[in-house]
């Protein structure tokens, strides 16, 4: 069974439907480092290194994984980041004070709200963004196993869900691998 994926075009009619500044941190959040939702509710500012461009997070089963983000990620956590005059430990907070950690709820009304404003026909939840990435890691050729560690997967049998494997996927990666 394969899973449900942002197109490349809904990707960015969601970026452009993004009104606050926050919304669009979040957006690249998602998508950039492939977090679940709780992990993404429960990360800290101090968990983000923006010299690395990583990120801690604590996943299923409280394991602690390492996420990464890209430079596009990285200009939008800082502007966020810069742009907040509170002092919650909180990547992202409320709008009102007295100013605390989103819930994942919070999150999923948000991703739900820019989705609506972007035209997207169909339900779009966080995890999407998560397949999304993986998705478009494996189709560019990332390796299964690295993905499946980024996504903090047991078993790569779950990672392989992501993968669409067509005809034309096939013969391409057949003919970039075994070129004589």
């Amino acid at each position: 069974m394969l899973v449900k994926t942002l197109t490349v075009e809904e990707f960015e009619m969601m970026r452009e439907a993004c009104k606050t500044l926050r919304e669009r941190t979040l957006i690249e959040c998602l998508y950039t480092t492939g977090c679940r939702l709780s992990e993404m509710a429960n990360m800290n500012i101090s968990d983000v290194n923006m010299f690395s461009k990583k990120a801690k997070v604590f996943g299923k089963g409280r394991k602690e994984r390492i996420v990464f983000f890209n430079v596009k990620a990285l200009y939008y956590f800082k502007k966020y980041i810069n742009s907040r005059n509170d002092d919650c430990e909180a990547l992202f907070v409320t709008y009102r004070k007295p100013y605390r950690r989103v819930s994942g709820r919070s999150i999923q009304d948000e991703v739900d709200t820019i989705a609506s404003r972007a035209k997207i026909s169909h339900p779009v939840t966080p995890h999407w963004f998560r397949r999304t990435m993986a998705t478009r890691m494996l189709e560019t050729g990332a390796s299964i196993a690295t993905v499946q560690d980024i996504l903090g997967h047991a078993s790569p049998e779950t990672t392989r869900r992501y993968l669409n494997i067509t005809e034309e996927f096939k013969q391409e990666q057949h003919k970039k691998y075994l070129p004589m």
